[in-house]
């Protein structure tokens, strides 16, 4: 239907914008669906993501140059309240499932499930740290499956920006997105560790690499890790990561005007 209205002759035809609105930012070396896309008017989050976008779309002037994020505005952050009622550390998990051809790899996709158990099995043993389990849309991971057993931890099904600001701890997979919502919500954020070398070699994502995030070296990594933000001593991780997160990401309170005033000009 958008294809067909994007070239549809008739004048009176709607102006087409496309905003993805979530805050990725992909690697330029790695193959990219670059499927085109049809619009008239394109928003993006990031002025990094530019050589992606350039290649989707038929016209590169109709990319707008008013780039940013409004729902990680402070007016918009304002809808979420943190509610904590006890002293204990909140650790928020939010792992994804890898595609299946990925778990061809046997061997590699026994380290990523034992990764999880061990990072389980050492959460439990805590006392002073209470986790949640956002799951992914699309990607989940049935984890009491994975476990053979039933998890104490809680589901949290709430927007994913209300689950990391109720959070003092986020930890994400290796490259995925959800790794720069800790930096723009200034929350620390540890990635496990990439278990699949041999089929991308990438030891650490780009948004380990642009300081988003911290990616585990190894189990025991990851379990130190958790163990120095629990007891307030993260300065290595964390210190720089939510400047990161501004310095890729527009989030000013003038942005949703910015962008209305572009599209009142199409």
């Amino acid at each position: 239907t958008i294809k067909r209205l994007y070239f549809d002759d008739n004048k009176n035809k709607p102006k087409i914008i496309f905003y993805p609105s979530a805050p990725a930012i992909h690697d330029f070396n790695i193959t990219e669906n670059n499927k085109k896309i049809y619009a008239n008017c394109l928003f993006l989050p990031t002025e990094k993501t530019l050589p992606i976008w350039e290649r989707k779309v038929f016209d590169k002037s109709i990319i707008n140059n008013k780039f940013g994020l409004p729902q990680f505005q402070e007016s918009w952050k304002k809808n979420f309240e943190r509610k904590k009622n006890d002293d204990k550390k909140r650790i928020l998990i939010a792992i994804q499932d890898v595609p299946n051809k990925q778990k061809k790899f046997i061997k590699h996709y026994e380290n990523f499930i034992s990764t999880i158990k061990i990072l389980f099995n050492y959460l439990e043993e805590r006392e002073n740290v209470k986790v949640f389990i956002k799951q992914h849309p699309f990607k989940k991971i049935y984890y009491e499956k994975i476990l053979k057993r039933k998890i104490n931890f809680h589901y949290y099904n709430k927007n994913f920006i209300d689950c990391v600001i109720n959070s003092d701890i986020v930890i994400t997979s290796f490259r995925t997105s959800s790794s720069i919502y800790g930096s723009l919500l200034g929350v620390p954020t540890i990635s496990i560790q990439n278990h699949f070398l041999d089929d991308d070699k990438v030891k650490e994502s780009i948004y380990s690499r642009l300081g988003f995030t911290y990616t585990a070296k190894s189990d025991e990594d990851l379990k130190d890790k958790i163990d120095q933000i629990t007891k307030n001593d993260y300065n290595d991780i964390s210190k720089n990561q939510s400047k990161i997160g501004k310095k890729y990401f527009n989030t000013s309170n003038n942005l949703t005007d910015d962008i209305f005033n572009e599209i009142l000009k199409l």
